[in-house]
């Protein structure tokens, strides 16, 4: 539960989806965040209930995780063609 006068802070590390997706700046009421930071008690608002939230991008995937190994696979193989 955020009380009603809470407010955004944006810590410049990009990484709150509020922030991306509603323009959110320090200091903006948390409610125009609206679906990002719902009202849920006492009541739920039917048009944040209904909203269609956008899915956050995950910072690692499967496809980092391959590519990841494949440069350190290959950074080990030029180790031992050195030696």
């Amino acid at each position: 539960y955020m009380p009603s006068d809470a407010t955004f802070f944006d810590n410049g590390m990009n990484i709150d989806g509020a922030h991306q997706h509603k323009n959110l700046v320090t200091g903006d009421p948390l409610w125009k965040g609206g679906e990002y930071f719902p009202q849920t008690w006492p009541y739920a608002l039917e048009e944040e209930t209904n909203a269609r939230v956008i899915q956050d991008q995950n910072l690692v995937d499967t496809k980092f995780l391959f590519k990841m190994l494949k440069s350190i696979a290959s950074q080990k193989i030029q180790l031992k063609k050195k030696q």
